[in-house]
């Protein structure tokens, strides 16, 4: 008890940060109700667990080869609070580990961490979080797999970067994790395979350790598990069914075909405004190329000091252009339809339509991203600590994989995002170690990513409470930028949740309004075969209602145990 009450006095706002931000998501949680898939699993559990295996075997051979329906299928049989709570567990570990892994062996105060991680998840658009963190069969497929993969690489990462001592249950307990952590979906898996042989690399090559067995066994049984999901029958039948033309693709058909969509996910700010990926990477981009020129000056190899300065300032004008295309006046739309403008290639293609100028938005920020993660590892290696560079370049890859997916809703890009709200917090953190000013990049991709106005705030605050006290010292001018900009994104971050919980709210109350209906529906001696439910005004706070899809209707008949003959329509 006295180590506990230590830990805590020394820590005070760490553990303040986790109480407070956990309450807050659980009262988040509680107005999450069932949505779209929920019902067609639900049904599915209704058969109990021998429903939910020859389920999980019809998926596997006929519609995905992972396991992710099953476990959903598994949570029917349990109070919804069970998913609810598992939901809260796994964002709060992810947390504790990523704030471990970040201040292993330095300094710093994990409670900055720890706000900067919580604002992250709670600022996250809601267009990504409703079909990720607050619905149980999204939350599965890609909280849960994200997770899975996470565990695995702080489990892999604590070993061999952290030098944690290894135990006799790694023998066992780590090559689940690795087979599970591969066995999940198409990002997760492949990026636990990635990710773990960088890690295994980085300990062998630049940390010359000696790898054991146990780390080699691990990779293997994780390569074994992703190979489980990937060659499942159910993946192609899938794509032959849902897709057939995108299936008869070839290899570079395929990556032209999602080119436009996959990069736009990426870059374009114009779509995804704040808190999508373009938002997240341009602010890591903004940090990687400030903290790699603080950096350089101490170079000793002039090659490596001229090509990084060289890296940091191309990455410093990509930004600044498109701040300048975000003000909109007539020449930067000539400059956004010749340089950001991602237009569908290989329709093009077909239609003899294609010019070579259509490929310098892919070509210029493709280059972007290799100067980002070459930077990253620059960082990395002076650092003595491959965390940056692992997560930039999982954080990429977990988005640039889908160019060989058919689709990637907006739902996909959660991994991606996952991991660029570590990253940000690792640059964070050595933006004030090496006391450089952020808050000017900060608030140009506020300007950019969110709304001009906005971005000058920062900058006024700055300026005025810097010139309050003319003694201030550099130091100390780094810390008063760092709280306008945490002060700044609580303030962002409680309007956030402000609408967010107040839409959820009433969104659950329409559903228990709606099952209601249902009961009297059903209970009446000639209730008719039109059965009218509400529809939620704000869809985006809960994936679908009960009105209005077909499929839909047809799984709530099912789960409510309605007649199939009766007609659902909108109650006005």
């Amino acid at each position: 008890m006295k180590k506990i009450l230590d830990y805590i006095k020394q820590n005070k706002l760490y553990v303040t940060v986790m109480i407070i931000a956990s309450i807050m998501f659980m009262m988040q949680m509680k107005h999450v109700v069932l949505y779209a898939d929920d019902l067609f699993l639900g049904n599915i559990a209704k058969d109990g667990f021998k429903g939910a295996i020859e389920h999980l075997a019809f998926n596997y051979m006929n519609w995905g080869g992972g396991p992710t329906p099953f476990i959903v299928i598994l949570l029917f049989f349990v109070p919804l609070k069970v998913w609810k709570i598992l939901n809260c567990l796994m964002i709060i570990i992810t947390i504790i580990l990523a704030v471990r892994m970040i201040s292993y062996k330095i300094n710093i105060n994990k409670g900055i961490i720890a706000t900067i991680l919580w604002l992250c998840v709670y600022s996250l658009n809601i267009y990504i979080s409703s079909q990720t963190l607050y619905w149980l069969d999204g939350n599965i497929a890609y909280v849960l797999t994200a997770f899975q993969f996470f565990i695995y690489f702080y489990y892999l990462y604590s070993r061999l970067i952290m030098k944690t001592d290894s135990k006799k249950y790694d023998y066992i307990l780590l090559p689940l994790v690795a087979f599970f952590a591969g066995w999940t979906g198409p990002q997760a898996g492949a990026l636990s395979v990635i990710i773990s042989l960088a890690v295994v690399i980085w300990a062998k090559i630049i940390n010359k350790e000696k790898i054991k067995p146990i780390y080699v066994i691990t990779i293997i049984i994780g390569i074994i598990g992703f190979l489980v999901y990937y060659i499942a029958p159910g993946n192609n039948a899938r794509m032959l069914e849902t897709f057939p033309d995108f299936a008869q693709y070839s290899l570079f058909e395929k990556i032209f075909y999602r080119m436009d969509s996959v990069w736009n996910l990426l870059f374009n700010y114009t779509i995804y405004k704040f808190a999508s990926i373009p938002f997240y990477l341009y602010i890591v981009i903004g940090f990687i190329s400030l903290i790699a020129i603080k950096l350089s000056v101490t170079e000793k190899n002039k090659f490596i000091k001229n090509v990084a300065k060289t890296m940091c300032i191309s990455l410093l004008i990509f930004l600044i252009l498109n701040f300048a295309i975000s003000i909109g006046c007539d020449y930067n739309l000539i400059l956004t339809n010749t340089i950001f403008k991602f237009e569908p290639i290989l329709s093009n293609i077909q239609n003899g339509t294609f010019r070579i100028q259509m490929l310098i938005p892919y070509v210029t920020t493709f280059i972007i991203m290799i100067f980002t993660v070459i930077l990253a590892y620059y960082i990395s290696y002076r650092e003595k600590n491959p965390l940056l560079v692992i997560l930039i370049t999982g954080a990429f890859l977990g988005q640039g994989m889908m160019v060989l997916s058919p689709y990637s809703p907006l739902r996909t890009t959660f991994i991606t995002v996952y991991l660029l709200w570590i990253a940000i917090s690792v640059l964070v953190y050595l933006s004030q170690k090496y006391k450089i000013n952020t808050i000017w990049v900060v608030a140009m991709i506020i300007a950019t990513s969110f709304e001009l106005r906005l971005g000058i705030i920062p900058i006024f605050a700055y300026i005025i409470f810097n010139n309050l006290y003319l003694e201030k010292t550099h130091e100390q001018s780094i810390r008063l930028q760092a709280i306008i900009l945490i002060v700044l994104f609580t303030i962002l971050t409680i309007d956030s949740y402000k609408q967010m919980i107040q839409g959820y709210k009433e969104n659950e109350q329409i559903y228990y309004q709606n099952i209601q209906l249902i009961e009297e529906f059903k209970n009446k001696e000639n209730p008719g075969n039109v059965l009218y439910l509400k529809k939620p005004e704000k869809e985006q706070y809960g994936f679908t209602s009960f009105v209005g899809i077909d499929w839909v209707e047809e799984e709530v008949k099912r789960y409510f145990e309605i007649d199939e003959s009766v007609i659902i329509e909108e109650l006005k």
